[in-house]
């Protein structure tokens, strides 16, 4: 267990029922590290934090824990025993109820959602207006933008209904304008067409998915919280 448990381990703490990679997970995951490994299958961690806030574990609440080490991620289940402080430092003890295993996750969570977007397809005959207008911050007045439907999006990228089919391989710019909490919010990022194919169900219409390229993690972050919060969403109206 110590090979896993090592001190200073980063530790992710998600309520059983949920997964690392679930939608809603995000409101609900608290931040830890490994403070001590004692004997019994017991484990102390640092007091978990949400949004740099203290969170309060009660003794007997069960938490699947993921672990972080070299690049790969590890999953068990603990149960809380009891808080404590260690000199100046909140600490929990918890229990090991389950082996521990290695964690695969899904790479980008994606969200079913039905959102106007517009694209520009980058050709030889447009690059050096495209080169002018990233140097302008003047992408969206570029000519030549569609319009299209998005049937998924997630951090990764996009897939879409647009009355054409797109080439593979081909570079487009997207743009997504929406709001969140009641301001609006413009995303414009760059893609890469991996597939593009006849709508199985409308004739005329073509089904094509895109992949982000060079996205910044920032922004990348910033799209996947707007996931969530559509996420979110949906879930108020199908429980009201």
């Amino acid at each position: 267990m110590k090979k896993f448990f090592k001190l200073g381990t980063h530790l992710e703490l998600v309520p059983v029922g949920y997964t690392l990679d679930s939608p809603d997970a995000y409101e609900k995951k608290y931040i830890s590290s490994v403070h001590e490994v004692l004997q019994d299958e017991t484990v102390v961690i640092t007091n978990p934090t949400h949004k740099s806030q203290m969170i309060h574990l009660r003794p007997g609440e069960k938490y699947d824990c993921y672990l972080f080490l070299d690049n790969k991620i590890f999953k068990c289940r603990i149960k809380v025993l009891r808080s404590r402080n260690d000199f100046n430092l909140r600490v929990v003890e918890t229990e090991l109820l389950t082996n521990i295993v290695k964690y695969e996750r899904r790479q980008f969570f994606r969200l079913d959602v039905a959102m106007d977007i517009r694209y520009l397809t980058l050709r030889p005959d447009n690059t050096a207006a495209f080169k002018e207008a990233v140097k302008t911050n003047s992408l969206l007045q570029m000519e030549g933008f569609q319009t299209a439907t998005t049937r998924d999006v997630s951090g990764g990228g996009l897939r879409f209904v647009c009355n054409e089919e797109l080439p593979i391989g081909s570079m487009l710019i997207t743009h997504i304008e929406t709001e969140m909490d009641g301001r609006p919010k413009q995303y414009v990022f760059l893609a890469k067409v991996l597939a593009s194919k006849k709508h199985e169900e409308i004739r005329g219409l073509y089904e094509s998915r895109v992949q982000f390229v060079d996205l910044k993690q920032s922004a990348r972050e910033e799209l996947v919280q707007y996931i969530f919060h559509c996420q979110r969403e949906q879930l108020k109206k199908h429980s009201g």
